[in-house]
């Protein structure tokens, strides 16, 4: 079973990823809270084949933080359970600019005064996922915005 979830920064690529993916015959759920990955990574593997691409989106979303993704890794390793994290991120002025594109509301909006305070308050949330996911290179693509594309998620994908 291929099982991959992506996860990095809000506005930096990772519903296109998904969609990418999705297109190349992955499963995808997207905004898949933490605490529910080990439990569907068990019904995937249960599936006798039926779920044998999957990717999820997780994130912070709903004013999640990031520990609960560390929790349901352990889990999966746990379980046997052969993964890969695809982290994608962009610069605060790429985000920023697709926000005000699309004027969609930061997930961490209501927790600060302006959008850049919001990026950058998930980019420091989000640093610990980043150290722990460097630290472990084998399961780790650091993505811009710019090369989640096709040619480079079936590259990556397949490897």
């Amino acid at each position: 079973m291929k099982f991959i979830l992506i996860s990095g920064l809000s506005g930096a690529g990772k519903s296109k990823a998904a969609s990418f993916l999705e297109d190349m015959g992955y499963y995808v759920v997207d905004n898949m809270p933490a605490a529910l990955i080990p439990k569907f990574a068990e019904l995937c593997m249960a599936g006798q084949g039926q779920y044998d691409r999957v990717a999820l989106v997780t994130d912070i979303r709903g004013g999640q933080t990031f520990d609960g993704l560390f929790s349901a890794l352990d889990q999966l390793h746990e379980m046997g359970c052969d993964y890969k994290i695809l982290f994608v991120e962009a610069s605060v002025e790429a985000i920023i600019k697709r926000y005000k594109e699309t004027r969609r509301v930061h997930p961490l909006a209501e927790t600060v005064r302006s959008l850049d305070e919001a990026v950058r308050q998930e980019r420091r949330i989000s640093s610990s996922v980043t150290f722990l996911l460097m630290a472990s290179r084998s399961r780790w693509v650091p993505a811009s915005g710019a090369k989640v594309r096709p040619p480079f998620l079936t590259r990556w994908s397949r490897s």
